[in-house]
C-alpha cells in the first residue's frame, strides 16, 4: 500500500464494502470504473476482497459438523493400558483435533516413546490417513537434533499411529507466561533457525510453527514437532485454501496462496515477538479480525512493549514479519540480504552461530 493516509484508507474501505454488495461477475466492472486507472487503489481493494475469500474458508464446515467432531473427541476411549503393535500404552500426554499422544513402552527395545494416534473417526477417512502418513514421511526424512525423531508408522485394529522420540520438558506455550529474558529468546531462536535450515534445505516447509509445536527440554534443547501439514517445495501449487494456525500463519498462507520457506520465517517472527513482549503480534477478538491484522496491519513496536530488547533482535523480528515474502530472508539457509544488519546478526539469524556467539552479537 503506497499511501496509508486516513482518507486513502477510508476510500479503500468504502470501495471494498460497495464491491461486496455486488455479485462476483459485476465486481470487476465496478472496480475498474470506481478506481479510474488508479492501479494501486485497485490492487488494495482486490487484496481486501482476497482476504474475504480466504477468511470464508474457516466458515465452510457446518456448525453441526463441528459440534459432532467435538463430541467425538470428548467421547473417544483412552488407550491407556492397551497394547498396540508391541507398544504398551502407559499414559496420555496430550490431545488435539486429529488425535491423542501417549507415552508408550517399546518392550522390544526397552525404551519409552511418544505414540501419536489418529482420532478414530478420522482413521476411516483415506485423506486424513494419507496426511497422517505424510507427516511421518516428511519428519523422518530429517535428521537434526532440533527436530523430533520419527521411529515408525503403522496401523493395527483400525488404529493409525506414529511412534516418535519422547521429548521431556514443556511446550514453549507452557513457558510463555510473560516476556522471556532476551538470552533465553536468543537460545531458542538460534536452535529454531538451525532446525529450519535443515528442513528447508531438504525442501520441506513446516507451515504450522507455533509455541504449541515447540518443545523445550529441561536442558534447554528445542525440538520442533508436528509436521502434519508440512509440504515439500517445488511440488504442485496449494489447492487447500488457508491452512495453518490463525495468529501464526503468513499473509500468503492466510490468503490461500502457495507458500515457501519465507512463510515459516513469518511464523518465527510472530513467535519471537511473543517471547520478547509477552503479547501476540496479531491476535484480535475473532479469527477473521486476526486474519485481517496479519494481512494488513503491523504489530505494536517491540520497543514500546519491552525497551530492553536489542536493536539487532528487533530488526530480525521486523524482517521476519514483513508482509511480502520477498522482503523476508531468502531462506533460513541463505541468511539475511547484504545490508540488512551486521554480519554477526546475520549469522545468528541463520542458525550458523553458537549460542554464545548469538548472545554476543545481540548485546548491542
Amino acid at each position: 500500500m503506497t499511501d496509508a493516509s486516513p482518507d486513502r484508507l477510508r476510500h479503500i474501505e468504502q470501495l471494498y464494502h460497495e464491491a461486496l454488495q455486488r455479485s462476483a461477475s459485476d465486481r470487476e466492472t465496478f472496480l475498474a470504473h470506481a478506481c479510474r486507472g488508479d492501479d494501486d487503489l485497485l490492487a488494495d481493494v482486490r487484496s481486501l476482497l482476497g482476504y474475504e475469500r480466504a477468511a470464508a474458508a474457516f466458515l465452510e464446515r457446518p456448525a453441526l459438523s463441528e459440534a459432532a467432531r467435538t463430541l467425538a473427541q470428548e467421547a473417544r476411549p483412552a488407550l491407556t493400558g492397551q497394547r498396540i503393535a508391541g507398544f504398551e500404552v502407559l499414559s496420555l500426554i496430550g490431545s488435539g483435533g486429529m488425535g491423542d499422544v501417549y507415552r508408550a513402552r517399546d518392550r522390544r527395545l526397552g525404551r519409552d516413546v511418544a505414540l501419536k494416534v489418529l482420532e478414530p473417526t478420522l482413521s476411516a477417512d483415506s485423506d486424513y490417513r494419507r496426511r497422517f502418513e505424510h507427516e511421518a514421511q516428511l519428519a523422518s526424512a530429517l535428521n537434526h537434533p532440533n527436530i523430533v525423531t520419527i521411529y515408525s508408522v503403522g496401523e493395527e485394529r483400525d488404529v493409525s499411529f506414529i511412534t516418535m522420540e519422547l521429548v521431556k520438558g514443556h511446550t514453549l506455550r507452557h513457558l510463555l507466561t510473560s516476556p522471556m529474558p532476551v538470552r533465553a529468546v536468543v537460545d531458542i531462536s538460534v536452535q529454531l533457525a538451525s532446525a529450519l535450515t535443515a528442513a528447508h534445505g531438504a525442501g520441506i516447509v513446516h507451515r504450522d510453527l507455533k509455541p504449541e509445536n515447540l518443545m523445550v527440554t529441561p536442558e534447554g534443547l528445542v525440538k520442533v514437532l508436528d509436521f502434519g501439514i508440512a509440504k515439500r517445495t517445488g511440488g504442485p501449487a496449494d489447492a487447500e485454501g488457508a491452512v495453518g494456525t490463525v495468529g501464526y500463519m503468513s499473509p500468503e498462507q492466510a490468503l490461500g496462496q502457495p507458500v515457501g520457506p519465507a512463510s515459516d520465517q513469518f511464523a518465527v517472527g510472530a513467535i519471537l515477538y511473543e517471547m520478547l513482549t509477552g503479547r501476540h503480534a496479531f491476535r484480535r477478538e475473532s479469527r477473521l479480525e486476526t486474519l485481517e491484522a496479519i494481512i494488513h496491519e503491523e504489530p505494536r513496536p517491540i520497543q514500546a512493549l519491552n525497551p530492553r530488547v536489542p536493536a539487532a533482535m528487533r530488526q530480525i523480528v521486523a524482517r521476519c514479519l514483513s508482509k511480502l515474502p520477498e522482503a523476508r530472508y531468502p531462506s533460513a539457509r541463505g541468511g539475511l540480504r547484504p545490508g540488512v544488519c551486521s554480519g554477526r546478526a546475520r549469522t545468528c539469524a541463520t542458525g550458523r552461530a553458537s549460542r554464545s556467539q548469538a548472545r554476543q552479537c545481540l548485546r548491542q
